[in-house]
């Protein structure tokens, strides 16, 4: 049986944010590209291992994971 002096250790797993990225701007654009940086969320639920960026319009759409709060996007 477990006494006070007993360390018991619970690990969870790590889960989505709970709160979107923070700071989101648009650094370049150009008639083909964008750069777009952010901060991590305020609620990261542990560590982040990448974003999904999701770019789409009326004729095109990708999906880009990348694993640092920059990222160029290309039409």
């Amino acid at each position: 049986s477990l006494s006070e002096e007993d360390d018991v250790f619970v690990y969870t797993l790590e889960d989505e944010p709970d709160s979107p990225p923070e700071n989101l701007s648009v650094l370049e654009t150009s008639s083909s590209t964008a750069t777009l940086t952010w901060s991590a969320p305020g609620k990261a639920n542990g560590v982040i291992q990448y974003y999904e960026v999701l770019y789409e319009n009326e004729s095109f759409s990708t999906v880009m994971n990348v694993t640092s709060n920059k990222a160029t996007l290309m039409n």
